[in-house]
């Protein structure tokens, strides 16, 4: 029988009665910030309201309990935020979650101020706005460490080897990550762009499927987060680093390759959600957490809990594509991944407003 200990928590509670840590209904409004023609930044593979349509779904009908006054002043929290990060560069990079958080972020920017694109490319993306010469720059890194050159390492090989050179491909892509370094486009970009404030993610790609086995994957991800965690705080101008918690992959009875759904229209359980699924996001987000707590004495570092306040939104995700392939990864926007930036704002405002002592490394 299955425990219930990771799966308990009240989903829905009335308005009136909304607590710190329920969801609770937004009744007859529709969170609507922007739309696809407002943000030409928004695209695949997150549609917006148009898609929300087809699928007879509302784009956001409930709040987070924590955010829910923020979500409500969402306008003044983006004025107030535009005020701490001038003159600073924000910077994020992860796989396409994080992207999507950082497409939502440009278009909840841009309903205040003007967002201009300086250039973009399959990976990466670097707008600015000038009223606050503020740079927002994200970098697609699916895994952030360094890959090894399978082929060319077979080849050489070659020589040495009575198996197939296909053979030691397939073998070698299995354990293809050098995570004793971070990789090259990334650390490249910090040194060219010197963020202020740096948003991190990774955890989707290390599974079974992608690196043979979860005992495999689970090793991969702790060095990561561990080469990672020590690369950024050992640079020199000390960036404030926000580390996002990942989420689960909401599927309903299977997986992304195991014919997994997800339909629901509301806030659900996880009954149906693969123990797998839940178990390696916890184990992910509960190393996270305690690997920072030990780098967080060389430099300033949070976490972005962006895992609670979407475990049971399978209503939220992308669901059904046109081409018939359920999509239960990707949060459609506008929608959840706008809630992300709300706290991520608040996160920012926190660390950086005038009031409060500004953050520094201990010593």
């Amino acid at each position: 029988m299955r425990g219930r200990s990771h799966r308990t928590g009240a989903l829905i509670t009335n308005a009136g009665n909304a607590g710190n840590t329920h969801l609770w209904e937004l009744g007859e409004h529709e969170w609507l910030p922007y739309t696809h023609s407002q943000c030409g930044a928004l695209y695949k593979p997150w549609p917006t309201r148009e898609h929300w349509v087809s699928r007879g779904r509302p784009s956001l009908r409930w709040k987070w309990g924590p955010l829910a006054r923020d979500q409500e002043d969402w306008r003044q929290l983006i004025s107030d935020t535009l005020q701490y990060i001038s003159n600073k560069t924000i910077f994020f990079s992860g796989d396409s979650n994080t992207e999507a958080q950082f497409t939502s972020l440009v278009c909840l920017l841009q309903t205040s101020v003007t967002v201009d694109k300086i250039k973009s490319g399959d990976l990466s993306y670097h707008y600015k706005i000038f009223s606050t010469t503020t740079s927002l720059i994200f970098l697609r890194q699916d895994r952030l460490v360094q890959k090894r050159n399978c082929r060319l390492l077979c080849q050489k090989r070659k020589q040495n080897q009575r198996k197939q050179p296909q053979h030691c491909i397939q073998q070698c892509q299995k354990h293809h990550l050098d995570t004793s370094k971070v990789a090259a486009n990334f650390q490249t970009q910090l040194s060219l762009y010197r963020p202020s404030i740096i948003l991190l993610n990774v955890g989707a790609h290390f599974s079974r499927g992608k690196h043979g086995s979860e005992a495999r994957a689970a090793i991969a991800f702790t060095q990561t987060v561990q080469t990672v965690f020590e690369h950024v705080c050992s640079l020199t101008w000390s960036p404030t680093l926000i580390w996002r918690l990942s989420h689960v992959n909401l599927y309903s009875d299977g997986d992304w390759d195991s014919k997994g759904s997800c339909s629901s229209s509301r806030p659900q359980n996880l009954d149906s959600v693969p123990d797998l699924l839940i178990n390696r996001t916890r184990f992910q987000n509960s190393f996270v957490q305690r690997h920072l707590g030990s780098a967080s004495e060389n430099c300033y570092a949070k976490v972005l809990d962006t895992y609670s306040m979407s475990l049971h939104r399978a209503d939220a995700l992308c669901g059904r594509l046109p081409t018939g392939i359920w999509d239960c990864t990707h949060f459609c926007s506008p929608g959840l991944t706008d809630l992300w930036n709300i706290l991520f704002l608040r996160q920012v405002n926190t660390i950086f407003s005038p009031t409060l002592p500004p953050p520094s490394p201990p010593a």
